[in-house]
């Protein structure tokens, strides 16, 4: 149990708790705490969702979204295989400057 000290006003207290447990990364034989979440958009009857997989810093795989704003989002090593053989969508007609 960690307890750290805190202070309201005049008065000195300490605040414990047992912490809370973060998830372990999904990938298969790792161990590692998450803190990412897979962002790969689901298709069919999940549309409108992403595969939330939790991943340790090891497993992400960022991939860009906004260059010009330096945006990106993370993909589990299955779903990264996914984007990366598809071919990139065309800026053409979506960007004005693009033709």
């Amino acid at each position: 149990m960690r307890c750290m000290p805190i202070r309201i006003g005049n008065a000195t207290g300490f605040l414990c708790s047992s912490g809370v447990r973060r998830p372990k990364c999904s990938v298969a034989g790792c161990q590692e705490p998450s803190a990412y979440q897979c962002d790969f958009p689901l298709s069919g009857r999940a549309k409108g969702r992403t595969c939330n997989r939790n991943l340790c810093a090891g497993h992400r795989r960022q991939q860009p979204v906004s260059a010009l704003f330096g945006e990106s989002v993370d993909y589990c090593p299955a779903h990264d295989t996914a984007a990366n053989s598809q071919p990139a969508p065309s800026a053409q007609g979506v960007l004005p400057w693009v033709k």
